[in-house]
């Protein structure tokens, strides 16, 4: 029986022998320079920082399956999987949203832009502030997306007119605030809030306009004259002015001296145009502004007003009739924001 256990504890030491021989005839004087076959760097040696996910990845087939190995320096993260899904129609310059109420969790956005010749977006931010106080970029009609006082929670941006977009957000309780940045379109009112509870629903409200906001409602308003034709003032010219947002069109494109009449049309489909006509030796991007940075001081003393068609509703008209001479003329549409877009311009009239 001994002599069976010392034959067999000869056969292990042999083995073993046999093994660590192998690894000990591995050439101990081979070239410095050659490089092994396979090498692993040490990991506390690898101190680059990666730059693509191909690099953060190292990755070995096996049978057909990608097998990750090593550190992921970009952690898979776990998809929010919605438990409400909110459709949000986006005009000039509203959100619509279906259904209208949401509750804490994790909300997907799928996003629409309805508009038929404007780019909007929809921005969500969480912040104490009330939607009409939000902190303002330099041009002031867009909001500071980079402000401390608001918290970025989604967005879908730059969204063409019939296209549309996703986004999805984990909405804990808490006052949150929902805007357009689009330049300009914050001011016109499309923005809004809501506070979502502990428990139970909160609806989307839009923005209530305000003079906060550089702002004033226009439902029910009609179209005025300023200038009322007297029996004194028989127009030479009959000028009509088609208002689209944002832009002015004269038809005939050239205005001669003498009486001029401007019939005023607002072709928008959704929005509150109006035409002033100043005198002014003012560059057309240099106007007095009013306090609120987004429309002209009409009081200034820098321009001399020659008439002006107000508050038209769209598809409503107006018209107004003034004395020209020969020279340079500014006019602009003076709804809050509308000369910030661009809605203005300079008319030569011609003897």
């Amino acid at each position: 029986m001994r002599s069976q256990f010392v034959v067999l504890s000869s056969v292990v030491m042999f083995a073993l022998a046999a093994c660590t021989g192998a690894q000990a005839s591995a050439p101990t004087s081979a070239p410095t320079t050659a490089a092994p076959t396979e090498t692993a760097a040490p990991a506390a040696t690898n101190t680059a920082a990666p730059t693509s996910a191909a690099a953060m990845t190292d990755t070995m087939a096996m049978t057909g399956t990608t097998v990750l190995t090593g550190t992921l320096a970009m952690a898979q993260s776990t998809p929010l999987t919605p438990d409400q899904v909110v459709s949000v129609s986006m005009t000039n310059f509203t959100f619509a949203f279906t259904p209208t109420q949401i509750s804490a969790g994790v909300v997907k956005f799928i996003v629409q832009n309805n508009s038929s010749d404007q780019i909007h977006e929809i921005l969500i931010f969480k912040t104490d502030l009330p939607v009409d106080k939000l902190p303002l970029q330099a041009d002031g009609t867009s909001v500071d997306e980079t402000s401390s006082q608001i918290t970025k929670v989604a967005s879908v941006e730059d969204v063409d007119p019939g296209k549309g977009g996703e986004m999805t957000a984990k909405l804990d309780p808490g006052h949150y605030v929902y805007f357009c940045n689009t330049t300009g379109h914050y001011k016109l009112g499309m923005a809004g809030e809501f506070t979502i509870p502990a428990s139970g629903m909160v609806a989307f409200t839009p923005v209530t306009m305000s003079a906060s906001m550089g702002m004033t409602t226009t439902e029910s308003v009609t179209p005025t004259e300023s200038m009322t034709p007297s029996a004194e003032l028989t127009p030479t010219e009959v000028v009509t002015v088609d208002m689209t947002n944002y832009a002015f069109k004269f038809t005939p494109s050239t205005v001669h001296a003498g009486v001029v009449k401007f019939v005023v049309v607002n072709d928008a489909t959704d929005q509150m145009h109006e035409m002033w006509l100043v005198k002014t030796d003012l560059a057309l991007d240099k106007l007095p502004l009013a306090s609120d940075g987004s429309s002209i001081d009409e009081n200034s003393t820098q321009f001399t007003k020659l008439g002006s068609v107000e508050d038209v509703n769209a598809g409503a008209s107006g018209a107004m009739i003034v004395t020209l001479e020969p020279g340079r003329y500014v006019y602009f549409c003076n709804k809050p924001g509308h000369y910030k877009l661009g809605m203005a311009g300079e008319m030569n009239v011609v003897p």
